[in-house]
């Protein structure tokens, strides 16, 4: 919830972070139950946008369309072996 908290503001994140966990809903099903409105909702829920945030998504996660492989080869798997 680290991510919006500047856009729904300490205290209402807590509440989706509590009640996330507690309820055992994901928490887009939490935000959306609240009736909280977040317009990038998408990319800020997104695993790779939360782990590299300073990247350009676009020239990390690139999709082979032939064999749906990343770059990295693995399926279904964005992280790339140092």
């Amino acid at each position: 919830m680290t991510r919006q908290s500047p856009i729904i503001g300490y205290d209402r994140a807590a509440q989706v972070a509590e009640s996330t966990l507690t309820s055992g809903r994901t928490i887009r099903e939490t935000i959306q139950e609240m009736g909280i409105q977040i317009p990038n909702i998408d990319e800020l829920l997104d695993p790779y946008r939360m782990a590299f945030p300073e990247s350009n998504q676009s020239s990390h996660r690139r999709n082979d369309e032939d064999t749906g492989e990343n770059q990295a080869g693995n399926q279904g798997c964005d992280r790339t072996e140092a």
